[in-house]
């Protein structure tokens, strides 16, 4: 006889829930740890859709497995068997003596079986695996490169007949033929005028004191949201072992333009342009803090506070001392900053100021972000073990026990940290191009 996986009760050795806490006005229970079938097995429930659930797995689930054995983990789900219902059917037939036969009571079990259970399932397995597909990043590293996985999805798709589900069939068909989207917000309104001081004319003219900082501010935070758009999820998650060029030219340019501004400074030869130079940077600062670029605010800041610059004591003195009221209050904020030992407030400020801005913006990573991904990694595991409380480290997750669960709640945390950092991906900043600073760039 067949046995269906997805038919084991629930038990706290398959799955455990956050205590008295549901997800949304549906009541969804929040899985705190699970094995991988109870997890697709709540992802696929015939009762609610849990849609928080399948984001954090579908960015996650790659730490455990192939994406080879999900699909046939969903096919598994999908090929619900039909229970022999004789036995509940003379039951029911002899409690409440009907006079229709016992095969007519055991056809209507069947049939409501079919209907508030098996098509209920089977449309929430299609429903994971349009979503699955249909998502450029999850195509683009799951989908594309395995023809196996493309071949065995072609043929389960094949033996899927039912009526109520042939758009689901087609929606994945065409997915997989390339009607993929990937929705980046587009802005109809025309962009600011430039603003051009009439002194630069090529690339070899772009310097701090030839373009107005707002311009420069501009053209910067345009350049970085462009490298920060092309950023996959997976090159930020900090676990799978794969290549990360858009992340990298995204930090690369960041260490080179925060390098070029500390060079800028260091070149002026006289305390006067020092001056000039170093509040033109501080003028980026701001002007990087009202466009939202959190990576633009910390490249000027990390140029300023820069070994070099900052040892720059005659500098920092004549701007604290002759400069305008402005610049003067933000040098000895500055020198003050560093005085006090405050990177931990820079960290809870950064925090705050990244949850209150809304779109477009730019975040920085190598801050907050991929702080907490690292503590993540380290003091989470992937595995738990059910059996011990609190959950203790499952070394081996190559050879994982039955006893082994995966630790959702650490899959949650990823998943938020990493879909709020590319959240600003979809929408652009509108400005234009100036041509000489994008190519000096």
């Amino acid at each position: 006889m067949f046995y269906y996986r997805y038919s084991v009760p629930d038990s706290p050795s398959n799955i455990i829930f956050e205590s008295s806490q549901t997800d949304g006005s549906a009541g969804i229970p929040v899985i705190r740890a699970a094995t991988i079938l109870k997890l697709i097995e709540r992802m696929t429930y015939h009762e609610y859709f849990d849609n928080k659930t399948l984001n954090a797995f579908l960015l996650t689930y790659r730490r455990y497995i192939s994406s080879l054995e999900l699909l046939d983990l969903l096919i598994e789900r999908f090929n619900i068997p039909n229970p022999d219902f004789t036995e509940a059917a003379n039951e029911t037939f002899n409690s409440i003596k009907e006079r229709d036969g016992l095969l007519t009571v055991a056809l209507r079990l069947e049939q409501r079986f079919r209907s508030v259970y098996k098509r209920r399932v089977q449309y929430r397995v299609l429903n994971f695996i349009i979503k699955w597909v249909k998502n450029s990043s999850y195509y683009k590293l799951d989908i594309l490169p395995d023809t196996v996985l493309r071949s065995r999805l072609w043929d389960f798709l094949d033996t899927v007949h039912a009526r109520n589900l042939s758009d689901n069939v087609t929606n994945i068909r065409k997915s997989l033929l390339g009607d993929r989207i990937r929705l980046i917000q587009t802005i109809e309104q025309l962009p600011p005028e430039q603003l051009d001081f009439g002194l630069v004319t090529s690339p070899d003219d772009v310097k701090l004191t030839t373009v107005h900082p707002l311009e420069f501010a501009r053209q910067v935070t345009l350049y970085e949201w462009e490298l920060y758009s092309r950023i996959e999820f997976w090159e930020v998650t900090g676990k799978e072992k794969i290549k990360s060029p858009n992340f990298e030219l995204s930090l690369q340019f960041s260490n080179k333009f925060k390098c070029w501004l500390v060079s800028s400074i260091m070149s002026a030869e006289h305390l006067e342009d020092r001056m000039v130079i170093m509040q033109r940077v501080a003028d980026l600062l701001v002007y990087f803090d009202s466009l939202n670029n959190l990576q633009g605010v910390q490249e000027a800041k990390a140029a300023l506070l820069s070994s070099p610059v900052f040892r720059l004591s005659e500098t920092y003195d004549a701007l604290i001392s002759k400069s305008k009221c402005h610049y003067r209050n933000f040098f000895e904020s500055l020198r003050q900053f560093v005085q006090d030992d405050t990177a931990n407030v820079y960290f809870t400020d950064y925090q705050e100021k990244l949850h209150r801005i809304h779109p477009p913006g730019l975040p920085f990573i190598a801050v907050g972000d991929k702080t907490q991904l690292i503590h993540l990694e380290l003091k989470h595991p992937d595995w738990v073990n059910a059996s011990t409380l609190p959950f203790s480290t499952v070394p081996d997750t190559q050879n994982c026990s039955s006893g082994c669960l995966v630790n959702f709640w650490k899959c949650r945390q990823l998943a938020e940290l990493v879909e709020y950092y590319l959240s600003f991906q979809q929408t652009p900043y509108n400005f234009s191009i100036n041509k000489p600073i994008r190519v000096s760039s």
